[in-house]
C-alpha cells in the first residue's frame, strides 16, 4: 500500500465515514470486514483524482471491487477439487493382511494435525499414483472388482490381482511414510 501524502491524509480523515456508510450498505461485520475495506479505502483515496467522478463514487467503487475479491477467497478455499475426493468409508477386506488401507489412514474428526495429516495422505497418493494404480486403488476401496469392467483392458485375471495387491501396498508405504 502507497503511504499517504498529507493531502490525502486530510482528504481520507475528512470523508472516513465513508467505510462505515459502505459496511452499512452491505450489511458487513465491522469487526470482520473492517481492515480489508479501510485498507481499500486508503488505496482508493492514494489513486483518486477528481477527473474519475465524485470521491464518494470512486471509493464506493473501489470498496466494491475490494468486498468481490474478499468474497470470491471465501469461495474458493470452501471449494475442493474432484480429483482430491476419494471415498474411504469402506474398509479394504483382504486375506492375507489384516492391515487395511482405511486403518492406516489418521482419524479426521480426531484433532487438526490429524485432519492435515489426511489431506496430506491424499495429496501423496494423488502425486505418486498413476492413473491406473488410482483407478485400481479406488476399485480396492469400494471392494469393486474392476476386472470386470472395461478399465481392466486385456489384464489377465492374475495380473489384475498382483497389481492390485502391489497398489495397495504402495500406497499404505507412501501414507505411512508421512508419519
Amino acid at each position: 500500500m502507497k503511504r499517504l501524502n498529507t493531502f490525502q491524509r486530510l482528504l481520507a480523515e475528512k470523508n472516513h465515514c465513508l467505510i462505515y456508510s459502505f459496511m452499512r450498505s452491505k450489511k458487513l461485520d465491522i469487526e470482520e470486514y473492517y481492515g480489508d475495506i479501510a485498507e481499500a479505502y486508503c488505496n482508493a483515496i492514494t489513486s483518486y483524482s477528481p477527473e474519475k467522478g465524485t470521491l464518494s463514487s470512486y471509493v464506493y467503487y473501489c470498496l466494491n471491487n475490494k468486498l468481490k475479491n474478499i468474497r470470491k477467497a471465501e469461495s474458493a478455499a470452501k471449494i475442493i477439487s474432484i480429483h482430491l475426493v476419494v471415498s474411504f468409508d469402506q474398509p479394504i477386506n483382504d486375506s492375507d493382511d489384516d492391515s487395511n488401507l482405511y486403518d492406516s489412514l489418521p482419524d479426521p474428526l480426531a484433532d487438526v494435525e490429524s485432519q492435515a495429516m489426511l489431506n496430506l495422505a491424499v495429496k501423496r497418493l494423488f502425486l505418486e499414483l498413476n492413473k491406473e494404480e488410482l483407478l485400481l486403488l479406488k476399485g480396492i476401496i469400494n471392494q469393486e472388482n474392476l476386472f470386470n469392467s472395461s478399465h481392466a483392458g486385456s489384464m489377465s485375471q492374475s495380473t489384475y490381482s498382483r497389481r492390485a495387491r502391489a497398489v495397495k501396498e504402495k500406497a499404505k508405504r507412501i501414507i505411512r511414510g508421512i508419519d
